[in-house]
């Protein structure tokens, strides 16, 4: 599926970026990101 966006895996990494949820605890922030690897 991915190739169909021209990437062929995905990346998730950790921020130094918090965030509240809506009880105010204090959340990691992620990032997902799409991205394409060459072996050249």
């Amino acid at each position: 599926m991915l190739q169909a966006y021209g990437c062929d895996s995905l990346v998730l990494s950790k921020t130094d970026q918090k965030a509240l949820d809506e009880d105010g605890t204090e959340l990691d922030v992620w990032v997902l990101s799409f991205e394409t690897i060459t072996n050249e």
